[in-house]
């Protein structure tokens, strides 16, 4: 045996190790350990999958096949990352690294820059680089990033105030009834897509009034309340804690370094559309009286994909900020069991009730969405009505189905 020929045997082992790893994640994700429909996936789905694409690594040209290999392995390194980030268990890093770096990548992008030096004496000065360079050894560098309570604008704040050795008087709040989805929409209001995956994946605490510290989270606000903040020195003097302000690059206040989104190219306008396309393909169902089940398996198959996600991030995540999250209620996994039920005879009673309790389960969530202690986009209203009136449909084809034969 050849080194190469033994070389390939082991690369081949890892492509089907990864292939097999990915095929069975996505089945347990989707379909869960259990169950029939799970158990069949398992025993057939996951060798098919390896078996076709060690194929495809053996096929492919001998200078393309490594490359091709590879990409299953980037998925798994992929589906690892992505799983950790968003249960909240992936551990971010302080590091140190050159001024010109950081300033070069802001420059590049467009982003505006300001510095604030601090008024501090030199002793507070060495006090506060001690402490940054202790923070950035390989022992204490780590920690969990939150969205809200430890991120990249909290952290400045809370080195600022340990520097200063006592406490920070902060201007007084003006806004006290600002949420911090709020806070969120005054910098991603002109990207509408972006503000829909917010208040999908996160929950009603955010929602909640803030206080002035708490606003700090937001890097503009840190700037705002830092400016007109002071501390006591030594002297018992009180001292402002900016000294002065520089801007090192020019740009737009808000931080917008893109165009905002066209209104035809927002979330309302594409839900719009698709309730619009659903109302006349249930019209025509109607007409037809029967169901068009290819229709419905797209649409719920993607609705499980999108619950999946919330119900991970509402009850597995480690991130506060995703906990009490009513789009649970309308946006969940179980649309995955009427996307395959429906093509199955033996199931038809099964999938009538669960379209039954499901579509009054939507109608209290919509209802409930104007009592609830939590906003969302505007579009959630349609992107509700959407498998309401599927289902509506299949109970109303159903039940008319079941009266002809009643009265032959």
């Amino acid at each position: 045996m050849n080194f190469e020929f033994f070389a390939f045997l082991v690369f081949m082992s890892f492509v089907s190790f990864a292939i097999a790893f990915l095929a069975y994640a996505m089945v347990v994700r989707f379909m869960g350990k259990e169950g029939f429909l799970s158990r069949l996936s398992q025993i057939i789905l996951v060798p098919a999958c390896v078996v076709i694409y060690d194929f495809i690594c053996i096929a492919s040209p001998s200078s393309y096949r490594y490359l091709v290999g590879g990409l299953p392995l980037l998925g798994v390194a992929g589906l690892a990352l992505y799983y950790r980030f968003v249960k909240g268990d992936a551990m971010y890093l302080v590091v140190h690294y050159p001024y010109e770096y950081f300033i070069h990548e802001y420059r590049e992008r467009g982003s505006k820059v300001v510095e604030q030096v601090l008024n501090l004496p030199q002793t507070h000065v060495h006090a506060m680089l001690d402490y940054l360079l202790w923070n950035c050894q390989p022992q204490n560098r780590a920690y969990r990033y939150d969205y809200i309570g430890d991120n990249c604008s909290t952290r400045p704040r809370d080195i600022v105030e340990r520097a200063v050795g006592g406490t920070i008087e902060y201007p007084a709040d003006t806004r006290p009834e600002l949420t911090f989805r709020d806070i969120m929409r005054e910098y991603n209001g002109n990207y509408p897509w972006l503000s829909l995956g917010i208040d999908l994946a996160l929950g009603a605490d955010l929602d909640k009034p803030t206080t002035a510290r708490e606003k700090m989270f937001a890097p503009l606000y840190l700037k705002k309340a830092l400016d007109g903040a002071t501390y006591t020195d030594s002297t018992g003097q009180k001292v402002p804690v900016v000294l002065c302000t520089n801007i090192l690059n020019p740009g737009a206040d808000c931080g917008a370094i893109l165009p905002p989104t066209p209104w035809w190219q927002t979330p309302t306008v594409a839900a719009a559309l698709l309730v619009l396309l659903v109302v006349a393909l249930s019209a025509w169902d109607l007409h037809c009286g029967k169901v068009c089940r290819v229709a419905d398996t797209v649409i719920y198959t993607l609705y499980a994909a999108g619950g999946c996600i919330v119900w991970f991030l509402i009850f597995v995540s480690l991130h506060a900020a995703t906990g009490n999250n009513f789009v649970g209620l309308w946006l969940h996994p179980l649309y995955l069991f009427p996307a395959i039920a429906e093509w199955l005879k033996s199931a038809k009673k099964e999938v009538y009730w669960y379209h039954f309790i499901n579509f009054a389960v939507l109608i209290l969530a919509l209802v409930a969405w104007w009592i609830v202690p939590q906003r969302g986009d505007a579009s959630f209203v349609m992107l509700m009505l959407v498998p309401m009136v599927r289902q509506a449909t299949y109970l109303y084809i159903t039940k008319k189905e079941c009266d002809i034969k009643r009265t032959r």
